[in-house]
């Protein structure tokens, strides 16, 4: 039950404007935080079956106790009363743990420390069932369920909705930020719930990065920075919000700012290529190409680099004249050729590599087969979306190939159509297709309609087959 301690006085505390509370196992995790302070608790039993909570907040440099503040209950169900107690005696502005209930928060306490994802859920739904109104296990069960199965978060969102006016008022208002999140709502209604977060938890360091995000998707580079530095102010050594505000600051064309705090090798080169620095671009990607130690693996590389920053008929020169011993290899060079030859319109060869990619895989999944799919786009619309049905790819593959192929072989009005359903589910978040509907409008001569289109610089991501198109689009449409 320790870590339920844990968990509860920092709920408890996460409305305190003043604080930052973080769990974490020992000094080391402490300093890498950037704490000052340390809180540790005891419980003790008692004669009658009472229970004593000793809390010590102890400075982390000095190792000197600064405050001990002790609570107590009349039996471990009421254990939960008295940390909320200790929570409001290190700070009045402190809210009550998410439930009262000993038992849900053990069984909440079981699934916080489950690696698997179908145990975490069956205890997640344990503690709900513990108590109903326990607003912070809907919000872990929706953060579970929600890469591996619609319609299991759709119920959860349904049941957590059903409750909703028995969670603490935090959770509600979490509930609300998380349930635009998942559901891909507008970029101002996800704005809207996160402010509404904030408002209850000013220092929530999760909250602070998707307004920030919010912000910068919107161009607003002055709120992203704000809201992104502010979470990274609060939590130095996260990368992963170090490298959100860089890519802010790219989408918002603050090169120079991001270069800052950019570590990733390939997002650097980007960054350079983005400001027209194509010296710097290629000598950062062959510094890292480089440093590969597989020849095969370089080649792709370089010529996958190559075709991203516009040297598309280059990138197929090397990848045919490279030997690869490794049918594997040489499958993905020819699906990527594949790619690039449709992109020159060289739509003879594109097939022709598809084809020769195909023969040496025969994986139903395989990239070969989608690029053998995307080179038959040249049939009639009706045609190939039956052929790209009867495939049986996932939806979102489905949608994705039916957006680059309609825009690669000419029929813009189509792939207009696909790329708006595509960023109308993504919220608006999806720089990629806000990118190709832009394009994909302004090819079939709706130029006007195209200008409407926010269109910002995004880092591409190196291991998509489609990134030098969606790039490369997106390039030409900002200059």
């Amino acid at each position: 039950m320790r870590l339920g301690l844990s968990v509860a006085l920092q709920y408890d505390l996460s409305t305190s404007p003043n604080l930052l509370p973080a769990f974490v196992s020992g000094d080391s995790g402490a300093y890498q935080m950037g704490a000052t302070e340390v809180l540790r608790t005891t419980v003790d039993k008692r004669a009658g079956g009472r229970v004593h909570v000793e809390a010590a907040i102890t400075d982390l440099r000095t190792q000197r106790c600064r405050k001990v503040i002790d609570a107590d209950a009349p039996s471990e169900k009421a254990l939960i009363v008295a940390l909320n107690s200790i929570a409001k005696q290190i700070d009045p502005q402190a809210t009550d743990f998410s439930t009262t209930s000993a038992g849900a928060l053990q069984s909440f306490t079981t699934a916080a420390q489950s690696a698997g994802l179908q145990a975490r859920a069956r205890d997640l739904r344990a503690a709900i069932q513990a108590d109903p109104g326990f607003g912070l296990a809907y919000l872990l069960l929706l953060n579970t369920v929600a890469p591996t199965s619609e319609q299991s978060l759709a119920e959860v969102l349904s049941q957590a909705d059903i409750h909703r006016n028995t969670f603490k008022p935090l959770d509600q208002a979490r509930l609300a930020e998380l349930s635009a999140r998942l559901k891909h709502e507008g970029l101002r209604r996800q704005e809207e719930t996160a402010s509404a977060v904030l408002k209850l938890a000013p220092n929530d360091v999760e909250t602070l990065a998707a307004l920030g995000v919010t912000r910068f998707l919107q161009g607003d580079a002055t709120g992203g920075h704000r809201f992104l530095g502010r979470a990274l102010q609060l939590s130095p050594g996260n990368e992963s919000i170090r490298q959100e505000l860089a890519h802010g600051l790219i989408e918002t064309k603050r090169y120079a700012e991001a270069e800052k705090l950019i570590v990733n090798p390939t997002d650097l080169a980007i960054c350079f290529l983005l400001q027209g620095d194509i010296a710097r671009a290629n000598a950062a990607m062959e510094k890292l190409t480089a440093s590969l130690g597989n020849p095969e693996l370089k080649t792709l590389f370089r010529a996958n680099w190559l075709a991203i920053s516009g040297n598309v008929n280059q990138a197929v020169d090397i990848i045919k004249h490279a030997d690869f011993s490794d049918p594997t290899a040489r499958s993905a060079a020819l699906v990527q050729v594949a790619f690039w030859q449709a992109m020159g319109h060289d739509f003879t060869g594109a097939k022709n590599s598809a084809a020769r990619a195909r023969k040496l895989t025969t994986s139903s999944g395989s990239l070969a087969l989608v690029a053998q799919l995307l080179t038959q786009a040249d049939k009639p619309p009706a045609e190939w979306r039956r052929q790209i049905a009867a495939a049986a790819l996932n939806t979102s593959s489905e949608q994705i190939l039916l957006g680059y192929g309609f825009f690669l072989y000419g029929h813009y009005s189509d792939s207009a159509s696909v790329w708006q359903q595509i960023l109308n589910q993504s919220g608006d978040t999806d720089l990629r297709a806000r990118a190709m509907l832009a394009s994909s409008l302004d090819h079939a001569g709706r130029a006007d309609e195209a200008r409407r289109i926010r269109v910002q610089p995004f880092v591409p991501e190196f291991g998509d087959i489609y990134a030098p198109i969606s790039f490369n689009e997106m390039r030409r449409l900002i200059r």
